[in-house]
Order: C-alpha cells, then sequence, then structure tokens
C-alpha cells in the first residue's frame, strides 16, 4: 500500500533511524522493544522529529504493537494538517490488553480501521473519529489473463490452515494427484518482499481453490468469533482463485463482496469434504465464471486506488490526476473478465 500510494502522489517517507549499525545488534533491538511494548524508550530506533510541514501524516499498521513505534515520534501536530493513521488488526479485546498502545490513537485527527467489529467500540475508547474500510490489493498486478484459465495448483493455504482441511486436502493430494501448497515454517526473514510479493501472485494466478477463513478463526480467546475479511480473501479474488473455507458472518460480507460465489463454504462433516471438492471440481464453467468475476471485482472494488481516494477525501483532499487515470485503467481492465 505504501509503495502504490508513492506512485499516484507526492509522498516523502518517515523512516526511523537504527541506534546501532551493527547487523545483529539491530535485530537484537528490534526483538527487544516488540517484547517490551510498555517502556518509554525504545532500544533499536531513534524516532526523528518531523521537520517539514505537510497536509496529511499517514500511517498504516498491520498490528497494535507498532502502534508502540508510533507513539515515540515527537509531537508532529504543528507541522501536519491532518494525521491520519490505518491499522489493519485490532479486535476489540485487544482494546483492553493494550490500553496504553491504544492511547497512541488519540494522538490523530482519523483513525481507519479494516475491522467492522472494531470501528464504534474504537471510537468510544479514544474519542476520535474512526472509519472502517477494509483491506485491498494491487489489483493490476494481481490479475491474471482474462483470456486464460489454466491453473495446475489445485489447492493453495496461506498463513493459517484449518487442521481439518488441511488433513482431508492430503487425502486429495495421496490419492487423487493434486497439487497443495501450504506452509511449513514461519517466515522471519525477508530480504526483498517485492519479489516475495511477485512469487505470491505468480502463485494464487496458477491456484485454482484458495482457502481463506475468518481473521484469527483459530484462536477465540482474541478474537472472540469477531467475524472479520482479512488480507488473503483480497489476494485471492484478485487472482482469480476460487475462495473455499469457512464461512464468514461478517454482518458487511456481502457488501464487501458484491457478486455471487465469493466463498464457497465447505462442508462441516469432514468426511464430506473430498467428495465436495472433487464435485466442484467437475464444473468447470462454473469455477471459470467465479474466477473471472472475483478478478473483475478486485478491479472494480479492491484496488489501492480505492482505498487511498477514500483516504484522501476522509482528510478534506482531492485525488491526484494520477490516481483518477489508475481508476479509468482499473474500469477498462474490469471490462475484459466480462
Amino acid at each position: 500500500m505504501e509503495d502504490f500510494i508513492s506512485s499516484v502522489d507526492e509522498v516523502d517517507w518517515y523512516v526511523p533511524e537504527y541506534k546501532s549499525g551493527n547487523v545483529n545488534r539491530q535485530r537484537w533491538s528490534e526483538r527487544l522493544s516488540r517484547r517490551f511494548l510498555r517502556v518509554p524508550w525504545n532500544p533499536a530506533y531513534r524516532m526523528p522529529p518531523i521537520e517539514v510541514e505537510y497536509d496529511v501524516f499517514y500511517v498504516q499498521c498491520m498490528f497494535v504493537w507498532d502502534l508502540a513505534y508510533i507513539g515515540r515520534i515527537p509531537d508532529w501536530s504543528k507541522k501536519i494538517k491532518k494525521s491520519v493513521i490505518y491499522i489493519t488488526e485490532l479486535f476489540q479485546t485487544q482494546l483492553d490488553h493494550y490500553p496504553i498502545l491504544t492511547e497512541v490513537l488519540k494522538r490523530f485527527d482519523l483513525v481507519i480501521t479494516a475491522y467492522t467489529g472494531t470501528e464504534d467500540a474504537l471510537q468510544k475508547r479514544i474519542g476520535v473519529k474512526t472509519v472502517f474500510c477494509t483491506s485491498g490489493v494491487d489489483a493490476l498486478k494481481s490479475a491474471p489473463d482474462p483470456a486464460k484459465f489454466h491453473r495446475p495448483v489445485e489447492l493453495h493455504s496461506m498463513g493459517r490452515c484449518n487442521k481439518v482441511f488441511f488433513r482431508e486436502f492430503q487425502k486429495l493430494v495421496d490419492q487423487y494427484g493434486w497439487t497443495y501448497i501450504y506452509n511449513t515454517f514461519h517466515l522471519s526473514v525477508l530480504h526483498d518482499y517485492r519479489m516475495h510479493r511477485k512469487y505470491l501472485s505468480d502463485i494464487l494466478k496458477r491456484t485454482l481453490f484458495f482457502e481463506v477463513n475468518p481473521a484469527k478463526f483459530d484462536e477465540e480467546l482474541e478474537s472472540k468469533n469477531q467475524h472479520e475479511v482479512g488480507y488473503r480473501y483480497f489476494e485471492g479474488i484478485a487472482a482469480g482463485c476460487v475462495l473455499v473455507g469457512l464461512p464468514n458472518n461478517n454482518p458487511t460480507f456481502k457488501k464487501i463482496f458484491p457478486w455471487d460465489d465469493i466463498l464457497i463454504q465447505l462442508p462441516e462433516v469432514a468426511e464430506d469434504i473430498v467428495p465436495f471438492i472433487l464435485d466442484l471440481f467437475n464444473q468447470r464453467e462454473r469455477l471459470e465464471h467465479i474466477s473471472r468475476m472475483n478478478s473483475r471485482g478486485a478491479l472494480l472494488y479492491h484496488d489501492f486506488a480505492y482505498r487511498w481516494e477514500f483516504t484522501l477525501k476522509q482528510a478534506g483532499l482531492e485525488p491526484t490526476d494520477t490516481l483518477l487515470r489508475r481508476k479509468e485503467q482499473l474500469s477498462r481492465e474490469a471490462e475484459k473478465f466480462l
């Protein structure tokens, strides 16, 4: 998202400075920073003051503990007309578990959250305007060639995987020779995130069934069955995958994805999963239609362009000409999938 914004708008990057030039010491201090979130000093970084005046100070956070770093930036109120923070993963339960960190959000003029179930509770907690906006994707990079429906990877699970699904999917591998891609380790070191994103996109464009589930579906103590829509949904639809998995009971789900067959729920009885998928696999025309409509939906609704336009509007700013041209391009590409 940050790279996308810099491609369609005029931006400067705020970059924390390492306190140490030693790589090993940098990694050690980063781990220490994440472990002791409540300490008022940061052993890893110097957080320089913002010296130039800006229309918008935009911060994008993935997790609540990222706020520990943001909170150590010196006061920016005299240099910034509008400060906006987008936080992707924030459950209601975390508002009570991390009260010191959520205090950081009070420094902003606008808070955007990707979780609908947190929007109202967060605004009541911090007293700052809080609005909901889903995650997104670079749909132009992620969309496959609309003229091709060649998907040699039958199954793909990325990140959290349902244990029951995993066991049943293995039967498709062993008994029917399917290709099934899944994680076997935790990605802790990433040398080039752009190449990693390209790798994932290339794989997903060749994937037929892509497993998705509500965010933190296997950690009920944290999620409290708060069904939310994570990144996997957007990455899968943009690549034209057929999404399969657990139902998502988020009340805005159909508003987020306003077309049919966005998610095919797998059977609750484990023994029914393999026959269900085999039957679905033979419905080739239906699967190709789902694939095309998913990519089209991503181009029309879920590209980063729409997210940034929404943010600018909330901040009282107009979109740039580059951003408007991007939206026109998205509309043209979407028509190719009809």
